[in-house]
């Protein structure tokens, strides 16, 4: 499909009847009928539609060709120059970018057809001046170069007084030149336009019959749309006549300067009409255009911006200070096009000469914006620019001008360079771990989510989503009416837009998996959401595996539970009758022994059963229950001890108490968390070392501290020492059992009292446990 042929074939007739209209208005149309002036533009139109279309087949290109050749056959028959011819061409371009230049960039012709039209258009100009002169390409350039320096010639004497005749000499030095003359004279008409008067000369003259005389002399008549201006006199150094080529040469040179004589003489009344006007306007704008300019350099030099200006005309290239820094050169560089061109990056030159290309020609208005790459810069890395600029063209169509500025954007291009790594390697993380992304357009409901998401929504990658698919039939009727208000909160702005939901997707053949996704709103400045978007990611494994655990663990503390009352009963049972036992006198003694550590025994399986029931509450209940009254730990901690020394009579255990002991707290719950400390104590200390128990008592606090001599705790252990069933190894002198649940019942006692529990261990100093505790609880704030 090619846009390029669309516009021409919808458009043709408009684009037929406007060149009429604009030609109508050139001095080579008039009196010329309109089929005249159109020749063969609509055949040539629609053969360069089917070219756009169907590409350079080269029936199209002889086609195109031979209407072309139509076309100037009939301009030479009307007398149009080859100047004339041209500028249909340039006129025809011009009025076909008209046609798509006000609609919106999608809509308009890729740079591909653009490049061909192009290329179409030089090709026609190319064939014209081809027609007109019989040149070759290196004649054409030849005269090309000689046109070239006329106009920068006529540059500079735009810029002087243009009544000055000796500014007239470099031009007349150049046709010379041209035509290998001995010389060359130019007769100015007077503004009366009879007379002629010499204005200036170069090289030698034939003047008498002698030397040669008017036989090697070619005059030529300059004539513009302005009228008769003159008279060009070449010299030459023998009688001859002009060859055709040489003859086309002369007539080339003496209608372009034709026209800067016209431009002169136009510039010379405009002058003349405007001196008073400017003079005064000139007075008014001096302060404010250098206040203009005093601003435009302090913003240019704060914003670190270079600024450049280009001649196409004369080929000339400035550039400032920063320009020059930004392709490492000198301040007092020298610095042409090639300069500029050999300072790109490799990878950019090509696209930066078309962009430019484009600006010249006019496309766009002849707006030119790129970002390139220097080859040179700072550290020799070079430097990421980004250039602004414009093309001015001409009353006909030509550019005179092409000027701009640059600026540094290398920090905001390595910005951007580490932002897509980033990305790229939080999407390969996002890969590796699963997690599929969507996001919710809130302007159309379109959901565009990533193939790892439609694969958690037990669809193929290729296969249509949406929100009401998902709502209707894919996530679980359970859930479907908690998600939706989940997104609904979120979009609302409700906790910070933040949305986090779990729901059940369901398959066509009943197959489920638990989906965990996390999201977040984002908001524009006057609150409403602009983007919804987030991840998913596959938690049935861990679902399963929360399920398994907790049914395991309820089953755990409901057996502990059971366990723990149905042996509480029979215990007591035991005890009761061995205290019975105990209190005969007719006891012997190997009976009093057996009564003993059956009492022992129970006692031991009553602690146990205790233990089980407190881990029961602790962990079922929230926490163990107290019954705070006034207790003095000096008491608490003499009454443990003395009850352990009948125990473990062999042992050594030493009470040291400092301070106030006293504080409102469960007196039996203090007495279980020494106890099971103690008993700690001594299990894992060799028997012939000290236990030691020290009571601190300052200000609201009351601390305990139970020491042993015992072989450290390894560090693995020491991190689990408090957890529930986690028992210690190498206990010492002994073959107690225990399920492990004695310093974890310390550690809920603390907790219970607001107070803590610590442990120090090492081969050096022992192993200590500490206890911290509030004398009193804190007093509630009243609200």
């Amino acid at each position: 499909m090619s846009k390029i042929a669309d516009f021409i074939e919808q458009n043709r007739e408009l684009l037929v009847q406007r060149f009429l209209e604009e030609s109508a208005a050139l001095e080579s149309a008039r009196g010329l009928r309109p089929d005249e002036v159109i020749g063969s533009l609509p055949a040539w139109l629609a053969t360069l539609a089917t070219l756009s279309r169907e590409g350079l087949r080269p029936e199209v290109m002889a086609e195109k060709r031979r209407l072309e050749e139509t076309h100037l056959g009939l301009r030479l028959r009307l007398g149009f120059t080859q100047q004339e011819t041209v500028d249909e061409y340039l006129l025809l371009g011009r009025l076909l970018t008209r046609s798509w230049e006000h609609l919106p960039p999608e809509h308009q012709p890729a740079a591909s057809e653009l490049q061909l039209l192009r290329e179409s258009l030089d090709a026609a100009r190319a064939h014209a001046v081809e027609l007109f002169s019989g040149y070759s390409l290196e004649e054409r350039q030849r005269e090309k170069r000689y046109l070239r320096r006329l106009d920068a010639l006529a540059s500079e004497l735009l810029a002087h007084d243009a009544r000055l005749p000796e500014h007239l000499a470099p031009l007349l030095e150049v046709i010379q030149r041209a035509l290998e003359a001995r010389g060359a004279e130019l007769l100015l008409a007077r503004d009366g336009g009879g007379q002629l008067e010499r204005a200036v000369t170069t090289g030698v003259l034939n003047v008498g019959v002698e030397e040669g005389g008017p036989a090697n002399r070619v005059e030529l008549r300059l004539q513009r749309h302005g009228g008769f201006l003159g008279v060009l006199s070449i010299h030459l150094a023998e009688a001859r006549s002009l060859e055709p080529r040489a003859r086309r040469t002369l007539e080339t040179l003496a209608e372009h300067l034709s026209g800067i004589l016209e431009r002169v003489r136009h510039l010379e009344r405009e002058r003349l009409a405007q001196v008073e006007r400017v003079a005064i306007e000139n007075a008014r704008l001096y302060t404010a255009l250098h206040e203009s300019e005093d601003r435009l350099r302090l913003a240019v030099t704060a914003a670190k911006l270079g600024t450049w200006d280009f001649n196409p005309v004369t080929g000339v290239l400035r550039w400032d200070e920063r320009c020059k820094e930004l392709f490492g050169l000198s301040q007092d560089a020298p610095v042409t096009l090639d300069t500029f061109f050999t300072g790109l990056h490799p990878e950019d030159r090509a696209r930066t000469e078309s962009a430019i290309q484009r600006a010249l020609l006019g496309e766009d208005g002849g707006s030119y914006a790129i970002e390139y790459r220097t080859r040179s810069g700072r550290d020799g890395a070079g430097y990421w620019v980004a250039a602004h600029g414009r093309a001015f063209f001409d009353e006909r169509g030509r550019v005179v001008r092409f000027i701009g500025m640059l600026f540094d954007i290398t920090a905001r291009k390595q910005l951007g360079d580490a932002l897509r790594q980033s990305e790229e390697h939080l999407r390969r993380v996002v890969d590796s771990t699963g997690v599929g992304s969507w996001e919710l357009e809130l302007d159309t409901w379109r959901v565009v989510a990533d193939a790892r998401l439609l694969e958690l929504f037990w669809l193929p990658p290729d296969a249509p989503f949406s929100l009401e698919l998902a709502l209707g039939t894919i996530i679980h009727p359970e859930e479907r009416e908690h998600v939706e208000r989940a997104i609904a909160a979120a979009i609302a702005g409700e906790n910070g837009g933040r949305y986090d939901v779990e729901y059940r997707t369901v398959a066509a053949d009943g197959r489920m998996r638990w989906v965990a996704a996390r999201g977040q709103s984002f908001f524009d400045s006057s609150g409403k959401a602009v983007r919804f978007l987030g991840t998913a990611m596959d938690i049935t494994a861990s679902k399963a595996a929360e399920e398994a655990l907790r049914e395991r663990s309820m089953l755990e503390r409901q057996l502990i539970g059971i366990v723990s009352h149905d042996l509480r009963n029979p215990l007591n049972s035991i005890l009761l009758v061995v205290q019975a036992l105990s209190q005969q006198e007719d006891l012997d003694e190997r009976s009093t022994r057996s009564a003993l550590r059956i009492q022992q025994a129970a006692e031991r399986a009553s602690r146990l059963v205790r233990d089980l029931l407190d881990f029961t509450q602790a962990r079922l209940g929230g926490g163990l229950r107290l019954e705070r009254k006034p207790v003095d730990l000096h008491d608490v901690i003499h009454a443990v001890v003395d009850e352990l020394r009948a125990v473990h009579p062999g042992r050594e255990l030493c009470v040291a108490s400092h301070g106030d002991g006293r504080g409102e707290w469960d007196g039996d719950r203090l007495s279980q968390l020494v106890t099971n400390l103690l008993t700690n104590a001594v299990k894992y200390s060799p028997a012939g070392t000290p236990v030691t128990v020290m009571m601190m008592g300052e200000g609201q606090e009351v601390s305990l501290e139970v020491h042993n001599e015992g072989p450290p705790i390894p560090e693995d252990v020491l991190r689990g020492l408090f957890q529930p069933l986690h028992r210690g190894e190498g206990s010492i002198g002994t073959a107690e059992r225990s399920v492990g649940l004695g310093l974890y019942i310390v550690d809920q006692v603390a907790r219970a009292h607001q107070g803590s529990v610590d442990v120090k261990s090492s081969h050096v100093e022992g192993t200590s446990f500490t206890v911290r505790l509030p004398r009193s609880l804190p007093p509630v704030p009243r609200s």
